[in-house]
């Protein structure tokens, strides 16, 4: 009996060791994991949240931020000109429809770039001089300042921050032009995106060109279709979209119930909103510039041509919209205001 009630009492202090040697541990291990973390990555946090919350249900705003090489101040524009080394060059204008030509240049610097955004009278641009690093100029005193070393592309803002693509890794940041601190969103890698509201809505790369958004802050990353997408534009509350994986024909998701829906049977590209108007490229038709409009209701839509040329490609202004005809990527640009 005396053996059994020290054999019991053995095994009883060695739980007991045990057990507190194990809470030890992890107190240590919690105390080293919280002295590692100096910095938080977005990109990281977002994962998580995305497994534990789908939070799927979200909502739109009237207007988006997208992307353009073109930039409106006042009557001034500014480009990379094509015929010039994609120089940024000005150009005073007055007229409502006119051609970008050489000689309507007024000046330029001596900096090339294919992508640039004017905030704060600054323009912020990817330095084809310097490996398209991050840079800015001054508008005032014209001083170029270098940001940062990464090369970048599709730089865009929203009057407040600055967003823009690392192009060696496709990653998406956003830059504070006060705090001058760059964060990363996502890890994935982006495509085309548009910000609208509190959201980042983007091609994943990563996941065969599917429709995702991100919040601004990054806290939030998930997936909204399960379709490949060729571009997308939100338009009367709900986000309209090119199908690629049907024949580019054009959908809409509706933000709060989350369904899709096949609109028309258009094979289009480049889908984007003017003046409340949903504008495309329509494949069949030679490429010309086309508006649509639809009826949800009776299941009816009709569409109404803006340019009768075929074009290359485009972009919405508050002046008009920027096209270039033919197939021809080194042809003239032009402005219409339809």
């Amino acid at each position: 009996m005396r053996k059994l009630f020290i054999l019991s009492l053995f095994t009883l202090m060695s739980i007991f060791l045990f057990g507190c040697n194990k809470d030890n541990s992890d107190e240590k291990n919690i105390s080293s994991s919280l002295n590692s973390i100096n910095t938080i990555d977005y990109s990281k946090e977002k994962k998580e949240v995305s497994n534990k919350k789908n939070n799927k249900n979200f909502l739109l705003t009237e207007t988006s931020v997208t992307t353009s090489p073109f930039i409106l101040n006042n009557s001034i524009l500014y480009f990379p000109n094509w015929d010039n080394n994609n120089k940024i060059s000005l150009i005073n204008f007055s007229n409502k429809n006119f051609k970008i030509t050489n000689k309507s240049v007024g000046e330029f610097f001596e900096y090339s770039t294919n992508s640039m955004t004017l905030l704060h009278n600054e323009i912020f641009f990817a330095n084809g001089n310097d490996n398209y690093n991050f840079s800015k100029i001054n508008l005032t005193n014209k001083q170029v300042t270098k940001i940062n070393n990464k090369s970048v592309r599709d730089i865009c803002n929203d009057n407040v921050r600055i967003y823009y693509v690392d192009y060696k890794t496709n990653e998406l940041f956003t830059y504070d032009p006060i705090d001058n601190i760059s964060n990363k969103i996502t890890s994935n890698k982006v495509g085309k995106f548009i910000v609208n509201g509190n959201n980042i809505l983007y091609q994943n790369a990563d996941d065969k060109y599917k429709l995702y958004r991100v919040t601004i802050d990054g806290s939030l990353n998930e997936k909204l279709l399960d379709y490949s997408v060729e571009s997308f534009a939100v338009y009367n509350d709900k986000l309209y979209f090119i199908n690629s994986s049907d024949n580019n024909y054009l959908y809409y998701l509706d933000p709060e119930t989350m369904d899709t829906r096949r609109v028309a049977i258009i094979s289009a590209r480049n889908i984007s909103v003017y003046k409340n108007k949903l504008l495309f490229i329509d494949i069949n038709d030679f490429n010309k510039l086309k508006s649509i409009n639809i009826d949800l209701n009776k299941n009816k839509f009709n569409t109404s041509i803006i340019i009768n040329d075929s074009i290359n490609d485009f972009y919405i202004s508050e002046k008009g919209i920027f096209y270039r005809k033919g197939i021809d990527v080194n042809s003239a640009w032009y402005l219409i205001t339809p």
